[in-house]
């Protein structure tokens, strides 16, 4: 059986490590830093103190906080084959809750018949919008089946939604945080194509694509404990604080990988699951990239978790319209608010950010200042490339110039937005081209 060399302990990385574990197949996986996850992974941290608190206990927080959703398959068929299916929290319906800008509660809740009528029935109940605006909305979804996504290649979901008058408090109540939440970008910029291939997923296959799903508990048990229990169960290796410096060729062969503490040679395919970013600093590469390394425009991700003086909910989210802030996560000792595509904050202090996310949750009647002990702001620079028609265009595919050296990663060509999702997916597929069939 082939040795395999896995790269990178991402959820691309350990999606790989874990199928390809699954069809026997030896697993080294080398992770650089002492930590796995990649962006999305759990940690404790020290929270500043707010005004008239003392110092704060460390607490352990998620950092690239998000949600799943039913359509999910590469992700869901992940967790289930490490055992954390039922550490998820799944929604029964399509269900969420939205505050708007005058603290008013309203929620796109499906209701209990067969699909679609149920959720048909849902967006009639949507009290954010008046009864022309379902309409509207409703008519685009009606279209949804007949809409070729190959014709908006190349346009704007603004393009798109402006077509449909899918504009207002439409935009705002609906397609926003599809936009901003799943494709970490304004519409203006991201791919309609991308985006159309997206909707389809969600809405127009069954009830369960279209549910909400959030972990149950932090990321480092839903992700990575797991999979690194599974990996070693199945007779492969996880290693830690060893990253790869240097790969060696002859011919069309990867014949050496170079880390920083040995050269492995004993191998036959590596798996490079980690981000353009960290290529970039792998002597080598250049062989693999005749053209240059595809430069991706990137946007960011600001994560605004506060700790809470009393326990709270275990579990659950609330969506923001017309906010700087887009969804707040809800912890049994914190919450966590995130901004998607924030590259405007990236200079500013993380005080500022506090107060801003403070206010908004304030005026909105969620909290009040007195429920916070401290804050703790960090900032996903490189979150996720912008997919727009550019950045689509330079995703590499998998194969490489060499036979046994294949990629991953949610930069690769996966016709997915880079999401969890688009990770999984990259890293399942590079699995199943070096086991010659499909895994799923």
């Amino acid at each position: 059986m082939k040795k395999i060399i896995v790269a990178g302990g991402g959820l691309a990385g350990l999606s790989a490590a874990v199928f390809l574990s699954r069809e026997n197949y030896p697993v080294t996986l080398l992770e650089s830093s002492r930590k796995l996850g990649g962006r999305a992974y759990s940690a404790p941290v020290r929270f500043i103190p707010a005004a008239g608190n003392s110092e704060i206990p460390e607490l352990e927080i998620d950092n690239g906080q998000h949600i799943l959703m039913g359509c999910y398959d590469y992700t869901l068929s992940f967790i289930r084959i490490i055992g954390s299916y039922q550490k998820l929290f799944i929604q029964k319906r399509l269900s969420v809750e939205y505050t708007d800008e005058r603290g008013a509660s309203h929620t796109l809740r499906e209701r209990a018949l067969i699909y679609p009528l149920g959720l048909l029935q849902g967006i009639l109940s949507y009290s954010y919008l008046s009864a022309a605006q379902k309409l509207r909305l409703l008519f685009f979804l009606s279209k949804l089946p007949f809409i070729d996504p190959r014709k908006y290649d190349g346009k704007s979901v603004t393009d798109l939604l402006s077509k449909y008058r899918q504009t207002g408090k439409i935009y705002s109540g609906m397609w926003e945080p599809v936009t901003i939440g799943a494709m970490n970008s304004q519409p203006e910029k991201a791919d309609a194509g991308l985006f159309i291939r997206m909707l389809k997923q969600i809405f127009l296959r069954d009830g369960f694509s279209s549910r909400i799903i959030v972990p149950a508990v932090p990321f480092r048990e839903l992700y990575t404990a797991d999979s690194e229990s599974y990996i070693q169960k199945n007779g492969g290796e996880v290693i830690k604080g060893e990253g790869i410096k240097e790969l060696l060729f002859n011919e069309n062969r990867l014949t050496v990988i170079r880390t920083d503490k040995r050269d492995i040679s004993d191998f036959d395919t590596l798996v490079l699951a980690v981000s353009p970013f960290s290529l970039s600093k792998i002597k080598g590469m250049e062989k693999v990239f005749p053209d240059g390394l595809p430069e991706f425009e990137y946007s960011s991700i600001t994560g605004i978790h506060l700790a809470l003086k009393e326990k709270g909910r275990r579990e659950g989210f609330t969506g923001f319209v017309n906010s700087p802030l887009h969804w707040v996560f809800y912890k049994e000792n914190h919450i966590s608010c995130i901004i998607s595509d924030s590259d405007s904050l990236i200079n500013t202090e993380p005080e500022e950010i506090y107060k801003l996310a403070l206010k908004e949750l304030i005026e909105r009647g969620l909290f009040k200042p007195s429920d916070f002990m401290g804050y703790k702001v960090i900032k996903e620079k490189r979150a996720t490339f912008i997919p727009d028609s550019s950045n689509l265009s330079k995703r590499p595919v998998l194969k490489t110039p060499f036979t046994n050296l294949i990629l991953a990663g949610d930069y690769t060509d996966t016709a997915l937005p880079a999401t969890i999702e688009g990770a999984v997916k990259s890293g399942v597929n590079a699995a199943e081209f070096i086991a010659g069939r499909p895994l799923i």
